[in-house]
């Protein structure tokens, strides 16, 4: 029987929670970035009342660790931590980059994921786009003019400049939660030392 497998990204402007097995997603929810964790865990709740399971029912749970919102990340993370701890679930987590860079797309070849940092620099990082889980290189922070500028001719991201597609392929993911669940989730090794690794490689821009 395969492993029925949470998966939540709230590092992303798009939080989203899915449940099924490696390759299928039974059930998803979005919302946009900003909820209190009250609301993050009431979407882990309605995902798995779709489906008919409970929390004791899950075989595994996956987070995205960052780059990205440092409250997002941190909530998110410390809800599965606290799932992980409380029922012994086997529990890892990804790279915000790696997810995007697993991302679905109509497009061919090696690719940049891109997360924004601030309004004029972003947080990126190369991957084989015949093999999204393989990088090309270390994580870079670079100028948003110098994003057409890393040898690719596709970026995944969210809210990505408008201009950039006068010169690449864009793709801005819709759920990476569904993306980890049906694109990651085969290959994944079970540490759930990850959930307490947040990836922020910025300071937090104070509002």
């Amino acid at each position: 029987m395969s492993p029925r497998i949470l998966t939540l990204d709230s590092s992303s402007p798009t939080v989203s929670v899915a449940v099924g097995t490696p390759g299928e997603v039974w059930a998803s929810d979005t919302i946009p970035q900003g909820p209190p964790s009250r609301l993050l865990i009431r979407m882990i709740h309605d995902v798995l009342a779709r489906t008919d399971l409970k929390l004791g029912d899950l075989d595994g749970l996956v987070g995205v660790r960052g780059p990205g919102s440092f409250t997002g990340i941190r909530v998110g993370l410390a809800t599965l931590m606290g799932i992980h701890q409380s029922l012994g679930i086997p529990a890892t987590a990804v790279s915000t980059f790696r997810a995007l860079a697993a991302a679905e797309s109509e497009h061919d070849g090696p690719r940049l994921a891109a997360v924004s940092a601030t309004r004029a620099e972003w947080l990126t990082q190369a991957f084989d786009g015949d093999q999204p889980s393989q990088p090309l290189g270390e994580p870079a922070r670079i100028e948003a003019s110098e994003l057409s500028q890393q040898g690719v001719d596709t970026v995944v991201g969210f809210n990505l400049p408008e201009e950039l597609a006068d010169e690449l392929q864009i793709v801005t993911p819709t759920n990476l939660a569904t993306t980890v669940l049906t694109r990651l989730a085969t290959h994944l090794e079970w540490e759930s030392g990850k959930l307490a690794e947040a990836i922020y490689l910025a300071s937090p821009v104070r509002q």
